[in-house]
């Protein structure tokens, strides 16, 4: 009953706009709606996908003229007397008009309305060429009709069109959406070579953000390794301690796929941090050996053996305790106990499982890097 009533679920954070959304771009108007309806019916075929449509609104039906420019030239008429003639026809001209003593009134004329989408009549029409003959309008020209557009949209001089659509995210995301249309029309420019597809929406959003976290990761590697150039006084003891940050992306990864959540842009995000949380232990380890070996300069083998495996173990106590109580802390958030937020979780999911990874592999390979980085 309600045509053009549409629903969609808010989600949380910024909008976004549609989950799919690809823009059609040429400078051939036919070739970009037909474009755009192939990759219609072809997202009408993916399992997960709703809503389909496009910001290009149908208007009403419309009659188009097809000139026989040959003939037009042949029998001394040019395009403007054909619509001039055919305007007067729809639209009226002014016939004459009669002065009473208190208004002016005009008559005008015109094809009555109910002949108005008779082809055949129309075909019948009679104009004036330069000559003063009265040429029928079937004879220069034909006619075909067509669905109008109510709007048209352009994109940096060309004629543009947007295709969009949601998903449901239980069975597919917008990006394997996008992935799939891009690859199924991945011929377009060859077809056509004046008409390209450039995304947008959800996807063209997640792919900026991604680029951005990469860029903020890279930062965040580089600021912790200089910093901790400064505390150790050392090149190659911050690598020892760097080594400790793929082991809680490893851990994160890990969570994620046993708890069955994708790994979203604020999981992302909580990675991130995690990558400041998990060298805390090494440090704490590598610092203490050191203290150790400060006393010695020049140890031996087995003198510098048994210093880490004395600072590890001395060590071990601090780290564990350490890391328990932060995870403990951040435990219950994971798992909704006094509340279930859907931003937070996939944050404090990847902070806790992994630093407690990490940890772990942390005391076991922190004193073997140690060693190595001595030899």
């Amino acid at each position: 009953q309600f045509t053009k009533i549409q629903m969609s679920a808010e989600k949380m954070g910024p909008p976004l706009g549609e989950a799919f959304n690809v823009r059609i771009i040429g400078n051939n108007e036919e070739i970009v709606d037909s474009v755009r309806a192939e990759m219609q019916i072809f997202l009408a075929t993916i399992a997960g996908v709703k809503d389909v449509g496009s910001d290009q609104i149908e208007g009403k039906k419309e009659l188009v003229l097809i000139f026989n420019y040959e003939r037009l030239a042949e029998l001394g008429l040019t395009v403007q007397n054909v619509a001039s003639t055919v305007r007067s026809a729809y639209y009226g001209t002014n016939a004459t008009s009669i002065e009473t003593s208190d208004e002016k009134l005009n008559f005008r004329v015109k094809v009555d309305d109910a002949f108005q989408k008779d082809k055949k009549f129309l075909l019948q029409l009679l104009i004036l060429s330069q000559q003063g003959r009265l040429i029928r309008l079937g004879d220069v020209a034909g006619i075909t009709s067509r669905e109008s557009n109510a709007n048209i949209n352009h994109y940096d001089g060309a004629r543009a069109v947007t295709v969009t659509a949601n998903v449901d995210e239980e069975i597919i995301t917008s990006s394997q959406i996008t992935h799939m249309v891009m690859e199924e029309f991945s011929d377009v420019s060859k077809r056509f070579p004046d008409t390209y597809l450039e995304v947008g929406g959800e996807a063209k959003e997640t792919m900026m953000s991604l680029a951005d976290l990469a860029l903020a990761f890279a930062v965040a590697l580089l600021l912790i390794y200089f910093v901790l150039i400064l505390l150790f006084k050392s090149l190659a003891q911050p690598f020892v301690i760097l080594v400790t940050i793929p082991f809680g992306l490893i851990g994160a990864l890990l969570a994620f796929t046993a708890h069955g959540i994708p790994l979203t842009f604020m999981g992302i995000v909580g990675i991130i941090g995690l990558s400041g949380v998990v060298v805390n232990d090494s440090v704490v380890m590598i610092d203490f050996i050191n203290k150790i070996f400060a006393g010695n300069s020049a140890p031996n083998k087995k003198q510098t053996i048994t210093a880490i495996t004395t600072g590890a173990r001395k060590r071990l106590r601090p780290v564990i305790l350490t890391t328990i109580t932060t995870v403990a802390a951040v435990m219950p958030t994971v798992y909704g106990i006094g509340g279930y937020s859907q931003m937070i979780v996939p944050v404090v999911m990847a902070m806790s499982y992994g630093l407690l990874f990490a940890t772990l592999l942390t005391l076991l390979f922190t004193p073997s890097l140690y060693m190595v980085n001595i030899d």
